[in-house]
């Protein structure tokens, strides 16, 4: 009787410990992102100073119970790290497209990428740019952190902390390499083959191309994003004029 149960512990003992062994544990948030360095030290009394008349007076009743306030509001509570990102130049990419190139043509950028992280989540992110007065959020997403919250999970699991997030044609992507082999993923998870995105960039060239041709043919209904092309072209006033 005593073998018997003597023999059940072990096997319960190596049951746990394969367990154990299987399962990868989870990264967290503040394993995958970086510390801000002196670097960035004015970003976020830039950004709190920037926001401050929206923390006073009427406009504070007002906002009172929408959540970008509150955050504002609280900026103190939170912890800031950083995730850099990264854009494809889709017209490099375009002029060789294909598997290999995909890699070669993705580029750092200026923004930077601020995680507020409050008990251990991601609770806003915010993109950093700098004007000549001093840093501003261009953007901000609530809940970041769900939308990436996969990416400590299949990290792990590939034994990395190398990735990159980076944009094509504004939405963005993750790539990081497991086992020799380069992975692309959707911003919440949805993995794509390198043939399938090197597809998607493909076409999303097309679509800009097609875009751009509507605008440089109806300046009428598009007047901004028309002298903004313009201006990229560097074309004069009167050159516009007569587009």
């Amino acid at each position: 009787m005593k073998i018997v149960i003597i023999s059940s512990i072990l096997l319960l003992f190596l049951a746990c410990s394969e367990t154990q062994t299987l399962t990868p544990k989870r990264y967290s948030f503040a394993e995958i992102t970086e510390e801000l360095s002196d670097e960035y030290a004015d970003i976020i009394a830039d950004i709190k100073a920037d926001r401050q008349d929206d923390l006073k007076g009427e406009r504070a009743r007002s906002f009172a119970n929408d959540p970008f306030y509150q955050f504002y509001a609280t900026m103190d509570e939170y912890d800031y790290h950083r995730i850099p990102l990264y854009e494809l130049d889709l017209e490099t990419f375009y002029s060789a497209p294909s598997e290999e190139n995909i890699q070669r043509c993705i580029r750092s950028t200026n923004a930077v990428n601020l995680m507020a992280i409050k008990d251990g989540e991601i609770e806003m992110r915010l993109i950093a740019t700098k004007s000549p007065s001093g840093w501003y959020d261009s953007n901000a997403t609530l809940d970041y952190g769900k939308a990436i919250g996969w990416l400590r999970d299949t990290l792990a699991r590939a034994g990395t902390k190398d990735y990159k997030i980076f944009t094509v044609g504004g939405l963005e992507w993750v790539t990081y390499d497991r086992g020799g082999k380069t992975r692309y993923f959707t911003i919440t998870g949805q993995p794509y083959t390198p043939g399938q995105f090197c597809e998607y960039c493909v076409e999303k060239y097309n679509q800009g191309q097609e875009f751009r041709k509507t605008i440089l043919e109806n300046p009428e209904l598009f007047p901004d994003l028309h002298k903004q092309l313009m201006e990229e072209m560097g074309k004069s006033p009167t050159e516009q004029t007569k587009q």
